[in-house]
């Protein structure tokens, strides 16, 4: 009944705790960046699952192109002449409306500009139906009009951001003209997803899109009114995400066709082309290529086409109105929708925890397969965005901590123990604490062991030679292994590795019959293998001369268990039996010898066979008198 009670609160704490994760992460910079991510990669695969389609968009482009700039001389801050000629070209043909998306054009006082400017002014003042855009962040407004408006209204000298775009109320009601801001709305990652309709600070200034769709059905600006999430111009309601319009482009980059300006002006006396493309049309003069700067990032940064050219700000409305015209709205699930969808997914997180690891992953896998693939089909084919990142999220983590929770602190699971253990102990450290059940003997023994020190000669000296220090590292990686094969093979535990040298110990925590004996066996069996291993090395041409090595074995008493913290622990031995042996690999650089023990080994292997000669007493680092050491030559 208390392991019941134990298990009914440890999956509520998790559960609470993987919800609380959730919600903190639902607030950092990371999740909307994740999510829109997601939702721009579903743009992609939308478009090439299903080919974009502008077939029933009565929206038509005429592009500033680089035919265009061919043809035309002068700068394109000159073109009055020739943007008054379109104009009226395009006027001729009955369009619905026109929107003309070029913001501000220099002018001059010399005569032959002036006679130009007069002409583009007369040509936009005479048209109906005429839609031009100005910046509501710069306050910078047609110059063409705001020229006019000073000769009409007697105006001087400098005015503010905010004079010019109060004037343009007055310019509305005494010209006819209509008037929309075209700042574009930029998410953290520079991306435009969305688009401001309405200024936020003045209800009567409304957007470039939003003016073109309103002259289009004829709504007038007391029509235009905010209700809770929703934007109604006369009988049409817009929803709003936030405030704004989630933009929902009809493709990538060059979905919608323009044509060139130079062709209109060329073909203003063929009435028949003019009627198929213009009549009843909403049409958008603007920027249609690169070298005219207005470029923008958008949902298909990363295709094909936008990654070549990006999308050009007249394609950006077009997006806009498109969505407006043919009420592709974009609609997103709410808090919570995701707040319930993110509680589903914990509890079947932590369901999910009563399998076996491997199909519990397995299921993980194709649950958010299957989720993904929802979440697309609502996208593409319901234009609705469900939450993707949170509940991705919050089912491989409260399945995690739940089986930690199940099989590692509740101890039902042996195999979670291994793994975990595995991954700072020796595998037969793991093996015996896995089968003993108890991990009483992490905690620390005192075992008379024998501790093996090994070190490459010289090996600093060696690695400050070689320049490259991959190869360093590439030397080590050759040697470590292949000794610590050795160490394993002979039943020793491979303790750490302090640079190129290894610490190794017999008789712990396993009992090792004959450890002495068998950790000199092991000495003279890594000595031997040097010979393969400078094979190795100097056939990657890594050292020429090759490598020799020192051994220093000790036999005695010694503290053995986990020792560290939360952050790192090490199964390993301390104690003098340990500085010790460390103490006579250095003496092996002093005598001629590769492997010294000491006279507690040799009492242990005396009998073995093996050419032992004695050094004698030398004096030890640490030691207060001198130590009996020997020398094995074979």
């Amino acid at each position: 009944m208390e392991k019941k009670r134990l298990q009914t609160a440890g999956r509520a704490g998790v559960l609470l705790a993987c919800l609380s994760l959730i919600v903190m992460f639902g607030q950092t910079a990371l999740y909307p960046y994740l999510e829109n991510k997601i939702f721009d990669s579903f743009f992609h695969l939308r478009d090439s699952l299903m080919s974009p389609a502008t077939g029933s968009s009565p929206i038509t482009i005429v592009g500033i192109d680089r035919k265009t700039l061919g043809a035309y001389r002068a700068p394109v801050i000159f073109w009055d002449r020739e943007f008054a000629e379109t104009i009226r070209t395009i006027a001729s043909a009955g369009p619905r409306v026109i929107g003309f998306d070029v913001l501000h054009l220099a002018q001059a006082d010399t005569a032959p500009y002036k006679t130009r400017k007069e002409l583009l002014k007369k040509a936009i003042l005479k048209t109906e139906n005429l839609v031009l855009p100005y910046s509501s962040e710069t306050g910078d407004i047609p110059i063409y009009i705001a020229r006019h408006l000073e000769d009409q209204l007697g105006l001087s000298g400098e005015m503010t951001p905010r004079d010019k775009i109060n004037i343009l109320s007055i310019a509305e009601k005494t010209t006819g003209l209509s008037f929309g801001f075209v700042d574009l709305d930029e998410d953290d990652d520079g991306i435009i997803r969305r688009a401001s309709l309405v200024d936020s600070g003045n209800g009567t200034r409304v957007s470039f899109p939003l003016k073109l769709f309103m002259r289009y059905h004829g709504v007038a600006m007391d029509g235009i009114r905010v209700q809770g999430d929703r934007l109604y111009a006369g009988n049409h309601a817009i929803p709003l995400e936030q405030g704004s319009l989630v933009i929902n482009f009809a493709g990538p980059p060059g979905t919608f066709k323009a044509l060139s300006m130079i062709d209109v002006n060329r073909r203003k006396n063929d009435p028949a082309f003019l009627a198929r493309h213009f009549r009843e049309h909403i049409v958008l003069i603007g920027v249609w290529d690169q070298m005219l700067m207005d470029v923008h990032y958008t949902p298909y940064i990363s295709s094909a086409k936008a990654a070549s050219r990006g999308m050009y700000g007249v394609e950006i409305i077009a997006g806009v109105l498109d969505t407006m015209m043919r009420q592709r709205f974009i609609r997103q699930s709410g808090t919570l929708t995701g707040m319930a969808l993110c509680l589903l997914f914990a509890l079947g997180g932590i369901m999910l925890t009563r399998m076996t690891t491997a199909r519990g992953i397995a299921v993980i896998a194709v649950s958010e397969v299957a989720y993904l693939s929802i979440a697309f089909a609502l996208f593409a084919f319901c234009r609705y965005e469900i939450t993707v990142a949170l509940p991705l999220l919050v089912l491989p983590v409260s399945f995690g901590s739940g089986y930690l929770f199940e099989h590692y602190i509740l101890g039902r699971d042996r195999t979670l123990l291994q793994n975990v253990l595995r991954s700072y102990l020796d595998p037969r450290v793991v093996e015996r604490v896995v089968r003993s059940g108890n991990t009483g003997i992490l905690k620390g023994q005192r075992r008379e062991i024998t501790v093996l020190f090994s070190d490459i000669r010289n090996f600093t000296a060696l690695s400050e030679k070689i320049s490259r220090p991959e190869n360093v590292v590439e030397i080590l990686n050759v040697y470590l292994p292949e000794m610590c094969g050795i160490i394993l093979a002979a039943e020793g535990c491979v303790d750490k590795f302090i640079g190129d040298g290894i610490m190794a110990f017999w008789n712990a925590p396993n009992d090792v019959d004959g450890h002495a004996e068998k950790a000199v066996r092991c000495a003279l069996e890594m000595q031997a293998c040097m010979a393969a291993v400078n094979e190795e090395l100097s056939r990657k041409g890594l050292v020429r001369d090759g490598l020799k090595i020192g051994i220093g074995i000790h036999t005695g008493t010694a503290v053995v268990g986990n020792i560290g913290g939360e952050t790192k622990n090490d199964y390993t031995a301390i104690g003098d039996t340990v500085n010790l042996a460390s103490r006579l690999e250095g003496k092996t650089k002093d005598y001629q010898s590769n492997i010294i023990i000491s006279a507690s080994v040799y009492n242990e292997i005396k009998n073995m066979g093996l050419t032992v000669k004695p050094i004698g007493k030398i004096e030890v680092k640490g030691k207060k008198n001198k130590v009996q050491v020997y020398g094995i030559t074979g």
